[in-house]
């Protein structure tokens, strides 16, 4: 991975409620929910076993709310989203994951400073925001939920997550195995994100850089769609 930005917003313990399936309860700090926009810059992809995908590179993204499943703290992604079509095409293929959706995307040429905007041709969904560079004495960002790196870092790192399949009430948990990736903070002068809606408060952003991941599919469960 060459680059994985986190945008976080803070949101009402209710919408997380209706925003995940009956079975996942939200991941509350002080009584608040986030809802976090993860955009992430891949190289080198390939299948385990198998050779690099001829150095095919993709941007993709997911939002996330971090969750329990009643046995551990997992993410529940309800979407994921890939500039790459083969990317989509090799995940539902390999995985049994829902659908990627195609965007369009463009990544600041420095890691934390410039514009980043992604778009959703199909729906007209936008995300966008300007990074500006920490300066190298300011040791802490303006969150006002993590009071440190660290803490995000906690709260961020789950080793499984739960998304819809391609089977309507079948859902997938993808185990990761993540290492040598290291978070900084990021300033955000303007950002827009308009599935966040209208209550979603923007908290913090931060840039992860570097490190191996490893994605691999460990359940494909019937749950609940609804709460009967």
């Amino acid at each position: 991975m060459i680059a994985r930005y986190v945008f976080n917003f803070q949101i009402t313990a209710e919408r997380a409620r209706d925003t995940l399936p009956p079975w996942l309860t939200p991941e509350l700090i002080d009584g608040t929910a986030i809802l976090s926009f993860c955009p992430y810059l891949l190289r080198r992809l390939h299948i385990a076993g198998q050779p690099s995908l001829f150095g095919l590179s993709t941007i993709c993204s997911a939002p996330r709310i971090t969750a329990n499943d009643g046995e551990r703290r997992v993410a529940w992604v309800p979407a994921r989203q890939a500039t790459a079509r083969v990317v989509g095409l090799g995940a539902q293929w390999h995985l049994s994951t829902q659908r990627f959706e195609h965007i369009r995307a463009t990544f600041p040429t420095a890691v934390d400073d410039g514009q980043f905007e992604v778009v959703w041709p199909a729906s007209q969904q936008v995300f966008r925001a300007t990074l500006t560079p920490q300066p190298a004495s300011q040791p802490m960002h303006t969150s006002t939920v993590f009071a440190t790196t660290h803490a995000f870092e906690r709260y961020f790192t789950c080793e499984s997550a739960w998304s819809p399949s391609m089977t309507r009430d079948h859902f997938m948990k993808l185990d990761l195995v993540a290492a040598g990736t290291q978070y900084r903070p990021m300033d955000v002068t303007s950002i827009n994100w308009s599935a966040a809606g209208p209550d979603a408060i923007f908290d913090s952003a931060f840039v992860g850089i570097g490190g191996k991941y490893c994605w691999t599919a460990t359940d494909l469960a019937r749950r609940a769609l609804h709460t009967v």
